[in-house]
């Protein structure tokens, strides 16, 4: 695999991770309303009753911050497939750019790809390594 492919390749693997984090964000988010909900009694904080609640107001911190990391992972992923789609789009050689769009950012299969543009199994697996080899990877490139 070269490292454009490699480079490539981190488009449709940055959709399913923004996937993974929209759902994970929701679940913290569900965590902490759930906690936000506990009856919050300044006393039980303060330790100065046997009961306190520092413990659910430390884990309503910890979802917070990872809630935060992965916001940032996010705005990651958003900046590499902006990245990567506005590379693509600069080439000069319209065919590779309809190649490259297709196969790595709307994960089409090859064979579909042929389909779609009409060319032969064959002479779509020569445009593509023709268009992954022209494709340049921007000197500023965001790796996951």
């Amino acid at each position: 695999m070269t490292d454009n492919e490699k480079y490539l390749d981190q488009f449709l693997w940055a959709k399913r991770e923004l996937e993974d984090i929209e759902r994970e964000i929701a679940e913290r988010r569900d965590d902490n309303s759930r906690l936000s909900s506990i009856p919050f009694d300044r006393e039980y904080v303060t330790g100065s009753r046997n009961n306190d609640n520092s413990t659910q107001v430390k884990n309503m911190f910890l979802i917070l911050e990872m809630e935060r990391k992965q916001i940032e992972r996010r705005h990651t992923c958003l900046q590499l497939q902006y990245q990567m789609k506005t590379s693509i789009d600069q080439m000069s050689d319209l065919t590779y750019r309809r190649i490259l769009t297709k196969k790595y950012i709307y994960g089409m299969k090859q064979s579909a790809i042929a389909r779609d543009l009409g060319y032969s199994n064959s002479r779509i697996s020569e445009l593509v390594r023709l268009a992954t080899d022209a494709f340049v990877i921007p000197d500023d490139a965001i790796y996951l």
